[in-house]
């Protein structure tokens, strides 16, 4: 009740002290007159009255939510009803918060219709309904709704379960009782129950008082609140069931090939391929006969896509055939416009195995409606068949926004892992397989260097020389384990740390692959990943679990079979990344500012009067901070205005490529990147080139493929003379050959001498071009491919060879940024004195404070080295993104926490101020570089200064 009580203001607060202040007050309230328009409910003759707020969705979503899913509303026949799609878990549903609105220890009556949707995989499926109480004292608490249940004698009694069987196309009543007895924080009644992927619906819901006083109440706060009492939902069935199949039609192929088309290939209905059989209904697609990867399934949408819409991709794939194991399977939307001008949208890939389904998923908008629209399936080389066992697209309903995440008693820096140093014997520990665990001597007994920098003020804790020693291995998951799902709190970081060795007595001295990992209710999770050899080596790395798990355990894995390992001093613990901030703020003030002594004088050159007021006020960074941008986002003016008032540099997201320029041999496309680059280069905005060549097989174009050693060397020279040369000048940096620690096409064709001679073309035909490595991973501890020391190994084998490196590129796109793993590997690069730009930023949570906390620590270590020297995001706007939670403006413009940390950042990263002139004539200050505006506040006058890098003081004389 206090919880009601005090959001109601003085109103409300005197109608529930008149109300239920004494029994004579509440029998009176029993016996009061309703209002006409209220339906009656039971024998007693009064007036039962719905709390739900929108209960039959005339009002769209309003008062309602995606709990874990997307949330839409139908209007179907006079009716209107709430869709749950998108949905991955039982759990998810439709939800409203209704705490605010019920009266402890009042018994409620539930009911609601409910279905499942018409184009789920499931004819039937339960159907149920809860209310999770967050509390103070007890955390979550979780109330099934009893079910109204008829016995055999005619009887009417509550079950102990309110879940129903619902039937496809048809509509189910749902009723049950609870009874609150702690509201808590939060009270959110929630309807959940089918399996993944199957929509719910639901209509017509009420939630009623069974003591009369408490029904009246409810009907006058409602009143009070400007929502007037419903009905009960069992006298409002609604309409029959005609749920929007969304975008695309036909999107289970329950009708065959209806509305696809065959682009370029084969395609037929099927259920089932050999041993192959649908994951969900009954039926699924196969593109056949393929002989190129833009060959599948299309459908024209022409006329269905709305403007300025965002829209999510769902699709359930995998591949067969062409003695492939896997292989990229992309979505992809073309667009034409009426100027006659044919633009493609990536709207999701996935590596689509041949093994079992894969899920694509992604997300486009639209910013300009076309003459003609259409999504295709494409990807695979030819020869491979693609199977297709849905594909939907649909408008996702904006998820309620959630609020920062806090936690109780964090426990930062207390590792939860047990026995780590073994004083116990193997005490907690385990074997996974039929490995051997025993514990030996001759480990470090420090705590490895990028655990130690999370430990700043109070000593790291040290380590007592034992070690776990794993002999017996038949598999490379064989390893020791250690379950820890009590001990881990849900959305905390957590940082990993241990050290590694192998010993294989058929090959001394080989360094192999090691694994920190998390079984999370049998689902894997990186811990991090080093090479290690008989040398010990650190793993570092990072994870976060977004929902309380049922089991967790933390083991080590990766070397084959016969490879001993050694683990000592595994840590894993709750760090608290903000911790850093204030020695981060002192670094940045280091490096990332000068003194500066601007001596203003008068015209005849005497010094203005000491105490003249003077605005300081800086107007522009020096510093790069740019984003990635794409040709179809500049129809947008919202997207356009953010990137200018926000970047001050720029690289395209696809139109420098080479798959983009060139799909086709010898049709070469620079229209887009023209447009890119002249408005950038109006705007005065610099850009980097990405990229002139990719080096992973999946980006490679389909007529590249055949050719042999000499012509695919002549068609790379032609491609970095043809570009190069057309922008000469234009481009103030080229990434190279992109991802060269994760690809090898080129290498493997022309040999790895070709590497760096690459380099050097790209030097003789634009000199001025600073030339950059550019590769992902590095930063966060997690692929050994691309650690911070096999890069270093692989810039330094590319300089030795010849290649003229100017810069080094890390792509940033990082899932949990930990300031320590950060730090650890940009030190480690730096060794090499070239300048470290993070060239594609992006971090991705659903939970936008969380986005927020993840991408403030990522700026402010970055900002806070000093051989960072550019920070470039790899896009900002929802939609337009490859990651679907990265983005800092949503699609209806609102600038989201993430996006205002950045703003928040940018005026910490700038100078302004008011002040006065000294003694001496002069005004003193402390600036980030960049361009500045003084102003003498008693003349109105002004003048402008650059204020550049320099170890010195900078001294500016000024006239006024």
């Amino acid at each position: 009740m206090s919880k009601f009580f005090h959001s109601l203001g003085r109103k409300g607060k005197d109608l529930v002290k008149k109300k239920l202040g004494s029994n004579e007050n509440r029998d009176s309230a029993a016996a009061a007159a309703a209002p006409s328009s209220a339906t009656r409910m039971g024998d007693s003759g009064a007036a039962m009255y719905n709390i739900m707020m929108n209960p039959t969705f005339d009002q769209g979503t309003q008062w309602w939510f995606g709990m874990g899913c997307s949330l839409s509303v139908n209007h179907e026949n006079g009716s209107s009803y709430g869709v749950g799609h998108g949905r991955t878990e039982t759990w998810q549903g439709i939800a409203q918060e209704i705490g605010e609105r019920l009266v402890l220890d009042e018994e409620y009556r539930f009911e609601a219709w409910v279905g499942i949707g018409a184009y789920g995989p499931e004819e039937q499926a339960p159907v149920t309904a809860t209310v999770k109480v967050e509390t103070e004292s007890d955390g979550t608490k979780y109330n099934w709704i009893g079910r109204w249940l008829e016995n055999a004698v005619g009887l009417k009694t509550w079950g102990a379960s309110g879940s129903v069987t619902a039937t496809k196309g048809q509509w189910v009543l749902l009723s049950g009782k609870f009874k609150i007895d702690n509201l808590g924080k939060s009270s959110v009644l929630y309807i959940e129950g089918p399996p993944s992927g199957v929509d719910v619906l639901v209509s017509s819901v009420a939630v009623i008082p069974t003591t009369p006083g408490a029904s009246e109440l409810a009907s006058q706060m409602g009143n009070l609140m400007g929502h007037p009492a419903g009905t009960p939902a069992s006298s409002m069935q609604p309409a029959a069931i005609q749920p929007s199949i969304g975008l695309l039609h036909n999107p289970t192929f329950d009708d065959g090939l209806k509305s696809w088309t065959q682009k370029g290939c084969k395609a037929y209905v099927t259920e089932s391929l050999g041993a192959i059989g649908p994951e969900t209904g009954k039926y699924f697609a196969v593109a056949s006969q393929r002989t190129e990867t833009w060959q599948g399934i299309e459908q024209d949408i022409t006329g269905r896509i709305e403007e300025s819409t965002l829209y999510h991709v769902s699709a359930k794939v995998r591949v067969n055939g062409g003695g492939v194991k896997e292989a990229m399977v992309m979505a992809t939307l073309y667009m034409k416009g009426y100027d006659g001008k044919e633009q493609y949208m990536t709207l999701g890939r996935v590596n689509a195995s041949s093994a079992q389904w894969s899920e694509l998923k992604g997300e486009f908008l639209v910013n300009k409606l076309p003459a003609r629209a259409s999504i295709y399936m494409e990807g695979p080389p030819g020869g491979v068949d693609v199977l297709y066992n849905s594909i939907f697209c649909f408008k996702p309903e904006r998820p309620k926004v959630e609020g920062p995440i806090l936690f109780q008693n964090p426990r930062f820096g207390t590792n939860i892992v047990h026995n780590t140093n073994f004083d116990s014997g193997l005490k907690h520990w385990y074997p996974q397989g039929n490995c051997r665990l025993s514990i030996a001597h001759g480990c470090p007994t420090l705590l490895g260097p990028a655990a130690q920098k999370s430990f700043m003020d109070s000593p790291p804790p040290g380590l007592r020389g034992s070690y776990l020693l794993i002999t017996n291995r038949s598999y490379d998951w064989e390893g020791p384990a250690q379950t820890i799902t009590e001990r881990l709190q849900t959305n905390m970081s957590y940082q990993v740390s241990a050290w590694v060795a192998t010993r294989s007595p058929d090959q001394p001295g080989m360094k192999h692959k090691v694994d920190v990992c998390l079984s999370v209710d049998g689902k894997w999770v990186q811990g991090g990943e080093v090479l290690a050899g008989d040398v010990w080596e650190e793993v570092v790395g990072s994870f976060r679990l977004e929902k309380q798990p049922e089991n967790v355990h933390v083991y080590l894995q990766g070397p084959g079979a016969g490879v001993d390992v050694m683990l000592a001093g595994l840590h894993i613990f709750a760090v608290d990344r903000s911790a850093r901030f204030p020695m981060l703020r002192e670094r940045t003030d280091q490096i990332r500012k000068r003194d500066v002594v601007v001596k203003l004088q008068s015209s005849n050159g005497e010094p203005l009067a000491p105490g003249t007021r003077v605005t300081v006020r800086q107007n522009r960074s020096s510093f790069p901070l740019g984003s990635a941008i794409n040709h179809y986002s500049l129809e947008n003016s919202a997207y356009t205005k953010f990137f200018l008032d926000t970047f001050n540099w720029a690289v395209f997201e696809n139109e420098l490529k080479w798959g983009w320029i060139e799909k086709l041999q010898g049709e070469l496309h620079y229209e887009n990147a023209d447009d890119l680059l002249q408005f950038c280069e109006r705007n005065g905005i610099p850009c980097r080139g990405h990229c002139i060549l990719w080096e992973t097989e999946d980006t490679i174009q389909d007529w590249l493929k055949p050719l042999a050693p000499p012509e695919l060397e002549e068609a790379v020279h032609s491609r970095i003379a043809g570009l190069l040369s057309r922008y000469k000048g234009r481009f103030r940096h080229y990434d190279v050959n992109n991802e060269m620690l994760h690809g090898s096409y080129y290498k493997d064709r022309l040999g790895p001498q070709f590497l760096p001679y690459l380099f050097q073309l790209a030097h003789q035909v634009d000199p001025e071009a600073v030339l950059f490595v550019n590769d992902y991973h590095i930063e966060d501890g997690c692929d050994c491919k691309s650690s911070p020391t096999a890069y270093v190994e692989h810039i330094v084998d590319l300089i030795h060879n010849g290649a003229p490196i100017g810069g080094i590129g890390l792509q940033g796109h990082i899932d949990v940024p930990v300031g320590p793993v950060i730090q650890h590997a940009l030190d480690h690069l730096a060794t090499l004195g070239l300048p470290i730009w993070f060239t594609e930023i992006d971090v991705e949570s659903v939970n936008e404070f969380t986005r927020a906390d993840d991408l403030e620590v990522l700026l402010r270590e970055a900002f806070a080295h000093p051989a960072i020297e550019g920070l470039m995001f790899w896009g900002f706007w929802e939609g337009t993104m490859c990651r679907k939670n990265a983005h800092l403006v949503d699609s209806d413009k609102r600038v989201n926490e993430a996006g205002l940390r950045l703003l928040a950042l940018k005026e910490e990263w700038q100078t302004s101020f008011e002040s006065v002139v000294n003694e001496q004539g002069e005004v003193p200050f402390r600036g980030f570089l960049g361009d500045y505006t003084i102003s003498v506040d008693d003349f109105g006058l002004t003048q402008t200064f650059e204020l550049v890098k320099g170890d010195e003081p900078a001294y500016v004389e000024l006239s006024f």
